[in-house]
């Protein structure tokens, strides 16, 4: 926890059911579980919670006996929700609900396609559901089978076979397609995926992955320190937190190097954390004018606050109304009689709620016209007073002599 900083939300693998390798059908890790949260809290950490689904006796791989499986940890005293739709059992697939554009899962936590022979003896993904800041996020957490069975990167045979890769990029089709279908739900929805692929960025399993629109977070590293663990010499990246395009650009990533560079390992893999700015919602703080001269140009900036910067959309108004998405500056022409309309634009950047504003502009009646003759009539007042001048200084002269002109 030190090294990590006590995360909000957790990913771990290879969780041991509650008698580790002892194979007498016990798939419960209550007791795993109970005593790693009792261990983390003893050591000064916060107080976790945990959701996970029991896998089939001995059909997750791993140790024999041990039934591993993913396990999602959390802590709520932050602000992090977990969204509970319980009902999801071993072999439940979980499935997509709600209204285009606000997806839903089916099951949290739930199974994405247990049964499918993709799985067969191997971790099945887990999906769940949480909130922060009135925010819905999508977790998959993975466990793809392993490496073995491949022939070594630089050994014997060029290029090496990959024995197992074939059912790896199977389960990336699986996860994939989910993903899928909550982008096209909700294109901006924030999806993470993260877990053990058990294979490197470039690998065809991985980039199955990347094409639905996820990027891999570890890339946002300098390409010396893109690895995970060292194997054979070889420095590497099995271990991946991959996350929707736009809330990737939101987050930063590091990997914690807690087994690889040491001679006393915990583990074959480090740990690796990201953190994400989920940003606070937009809010209009400009005033629009309330009237504009018919047949006259209106133009309003809209300016709203929240991070990151919103972008500017026209809900409703007159025809021939634009809004700039970037600078937020809306015109409109009012090319119409006389009267009110109403305009409402929105202010948007991914928190929620987006701001609104509606306002009602009057058009008001033009100007008078100037009559064309007014130019005309102020040269002649002016001619006619240059004359009355001179006619009286004249007067002033003869006044003086005594003579009248």
């Amino acid at each position: 926890m030190n090294n990590l900083g006590a995360p909000d939300l957790l990913a771990v693998e290879e969780i041991q059911d509650n008698d580790g390798a002892t194979d007498d059908g016990v798939v419960d890790a209550s007791v795993t579980l109970n005593t790693f949260i009792a261990a983390i809290t003893t050591a000064g950490g916060p107080t976790y919670a945990y959701r996970e689904i029991d896998p089939q006796n001995d059909m997750d791989g791993g140790q024999p006996g041990g039934n591993i499986r993913v396990v999602y940890m959390f802590r709520s005293d932050r602000g992090l929700a977990f969204v509970d739709r319980p009902g999801a059992t071993a072999t439940t697939a979980n499935d997509i609900t709600g209204a285009a554009g606000a997806p839903h899962l089916l099951f949290s936590p739930g199974r994405l396609d247990p049964t499918n022979a993709a799985f067969t003896s191997s971790r099945k993904p887990l999906a769940a559901e949480l909130t922060f800041g009135g925010q819905t996020l999508f977790i998959i957490a993975n466990h793809f089978n392993s490496k073995l069975g491949d022939q070594p990167l630089y050994g014997r045979f060029q290029p090496p076979a990959l024995a197992s890769q074939d059912q790896r990029v199977a389960q990336a089709n699986v996860v994939g397609s989910f993903v899928s279908r909550l982008f096209a739900s909700n294109p901006a929805a924030k999806v993470i995926v993260l877990g053990d692929l058990n294979d490197f960025s470039w690998s065809p399993p991985v980039m199955a992955l990347k094409a639905t629109g996820l990027t891999d977070m570890i890339e946002t590293l300098p390409a010396n320190e893109r690895y995970t663990y060292v194997f054979q010499g070889n420095s590497q990246v099995l271990d991946h937190i991959m996350a929707s395009t736009g809330f990737a650009t939101r987050g930063t990533f590091d990997v914690v190097h807690v087994n690889a560079e040491f001679s006393d390992q915990a583990s074959d893999h480090e740990p690796a954390v990201t953190r994400f700015d989920f940003g606070t919602a937009p809010v209009i703080t400009s005033v629009p004018a309330t009237s504009v001269p018919a047949g006259a140009t209106f133009t309003y900036d809209i300016d709203a606050n929240g991070s990151p910067a919103p972008t500017y959309a026209l809900v409703s108004g007159p025809t021939g109304t634009t809004v700039d998405a970037t600078t937020g500056v809306l015109r409109w022409v009012a090319n119409v009689a006389p009267g009110n309309v109403a305009i409402t634009v929105r202010a948007t950047n991914g928190s929620t709620p987006d701001a609104t504003q509606s306002f009602v502009l009057q058009v008001t009646a033009p100007p008078p016209a100037v009559p064309a003759t007014s130019g005309i009539a102020i040269a002649l007042l002016g001619a006619a007073m240059l004359v009355w001048g001179a006619r009286r200084a004249t007067r002033r002269r003869a006044e003086t002599t005594g003579a009248w002109t």
